[in-house]
């Protein structure tokens, strides 16, 4: 067997154990060999750096990338996970489980704590562990969204986090997204949305998720928002959106064309003390930078891989943007 051979063989069978879960004698009977030369093989894709095993501690902090991101987008807290993951899941899980800590740390009795949804909030509610009860009210910050898992929408996703703390939580009944500006007009009028106005106005704490451009296919809600609109949105520079409200890379609000959103504003959010953001991606980066020059958060945690993104598009954007 030739050194090319050889390498490829080691690759293959690397490729099955780490990529396909299959296990060694899965890959003995694959390849006609026995299992101890397999796992032989894999010893040799470690030490001739085929293979590169990369251990990601949610629970480690990178002091440096958290204190140059803090300084960079002006914010008062941050926290970046040491290390780089490209696998956007395993990110999530990361972030989600780094924001549960700080939540035990900084939930205090008494507290109205806002709360939004996405993908890393879902991951939050999954992980967060009970707590000693404490006095809180946890309110949702948007209405639901037809056509979009259960387990994706506000109310189980608060639920899950005031369970946690041996919490209260609102219900906000009504659909996140309308048709048309004048329905939202309509329940504008209603006793429970007026509740939930107020409700917002005596809230200390949030946390959101950052959603990315309205032309990215990752966004949750895209089927619920139509070409035109995302056109428009796009059109005005929309680079991002929490809570589905969208924003220009400033920060700026972006309105939708014809439909509405039953959310808070993001002006509303922006006069909350403490507002905490998880997010992380390539895909996030200009919407990260947008939402905290607008002061919509002041509280980041994310993962390394999106900090030097972040502070490599601002060491690139001219003094005067």
């Amino acid at each position: 067997m030739t050194r090319i051979d050889e390498i490829g063989k080691l690759v293959q069978i690397a490729r099955q154990y780490y990529e396909q879960n299959l296990t060694q004698d899965e890959i003995a009977a694959n390849f006609g060999l026995s299992r101890p030369t397999v796992s032989r093989m894999l010893k040799r894709a470690l030490e001739e750096k085929i293979v590169f095993i990369n251990i990601i501690d949610p629970f480690s902090r990178s002091t440096d990338y958290s204190e140059k991101l803090k300084d960079a987008l002006q914010l008062k807290r941050c926290i970046v996970i040491s290390g780089q993951v490209a696998e956007v899941g395993v990110a999530r899980r990361n972030i989600a489980l780094a924001a549960a800590g700080y939540l035990y740390e900084i939930i205090q009795p008494g507290d109205v704590v806002g709360i939004g949804w996405g993908r890393t909030l879902y991951e939050l509610a999954n992980n967060i562990e009970p707590q000693p009860a404490r006095d809180v009210l946890f309110v949702p910050m948007l209405g639901g969204i037809g056509q979009i898992k259960p387990s994706l929408q506000v109310h189980s996703i608060i639920q899950k986090i005031s369970d946690a703390f041996g919490g209260r939580w609102m219900q906000y009944h009504v659909p996140g997204i309308l048709d048309n500006k004048t329905l939202r007009e309509q329940l504008l009028q209603t006793n429970d949305v007026q509740e939930m106005q107020q409700l917002w106005k005596k809230m200390n704490k949030a946390v959101v998720g950052i959603g990315e451009s309205p032309s990215s296919s990752e966004i949750i809600f895209q089927d619920n928002v139509d070409d035109t609109e995302k056109i428009g949105l796009m059109e005005q520079g929309a680079v991002g959106d929490i809570c589905m409200r969208f924003f220009n890379k400033d920060g700026y609000p972006v309105s939708y064309i014809k439909q509405d959103i039953m959310s808070i504003e993001l002006e509303d959010l922006a006069r909350v003390p403490d507002v905490i953001a998880v997010a992380a991606g390539e895909q996030k980066v200009a919407a990260i930078i947008g939402a905290c020059r607008a002061k919509y958060v002041n509280t980041l945690i994310t993962d390394e891989m999106t900090a030097v993104r972040v502070l490599e598009k601002l060491a690139g954007e001219s003094p005067a943007r």
